[in-house]
């Protein structure tokens, strides 16, 4: 007669129901084991059924695209290229401060523009310039855009490695 009791691989009869294992080398917290008889849940069926049922999917959410006047990399680009000559090189990088302050002084130049210019009545959409109008005020407005990262750039401290405002 074997009078040897029978254990799983954690020492516990079959068939007792749960039982908790400390530090699972698999997941390496508290786990449970599902222990009924000789149908044993492994570390892998475990973490499997935990995948599909304790962490449903979560839905992607688009990222908000926020509305700028500015093209963020060109501006980046074009400060460090500035820092590069007049500068000696001496920044390596544009903060995001830099960035809203370039932004900010460009949108004050655009109302300022907008400012001078009496509001006349309404015109129900019709076109008072041609292309090549627009073409010259687009031009001359990434000018000036340009001349405030310029200036941004020399005006900027000796701190750092940091271009910000």
């Amino acid at each position: 007669m074997n009078t040897e009791r029978q254990t799983d691989a954690y020492g516990l009869p079959p068939g007792t129901g749960v039982s908790f294992h400390a530090q699972h080398p698999i997941e390496g917290a508290h786990t449970a084991r599902v222990n009924s008889g000789e149908n044993v849940m492994t570390p892998e069926q475990y973490k499997e059924v935990l995948g599909r049922v304790g962490n449903p999917p979560q839905p992607k959410v688009p990222k908000e695209k926020k509305e700028t006047l500015i093209n963020r990399r060109a501006v980046k680009s074009y400060a460090l290229g500035v820092a590069k000559t007049k500068r000696a090189g001496k920044f390596t990088r544009v903060g995001e401060t830099f960035l809203i302050a370039v932004e900010a002084e460009l949108d004050a130049k655009i109302r300022q523009l907008v400012i001078q210019t009496e509001e006349p009545p309404t015109h129900e959409g019709i076109k008072f310039t041609t292309t090549l109008a627009r073409n010259k005020i687009q031009l001359r407005l990434e000018k000036l855009a340009a001349r405030i990262i310029y200036g941004k750039v020399l005006r900027h401290p000796s701190v750092g490695q940091t271009l910000r405002d």
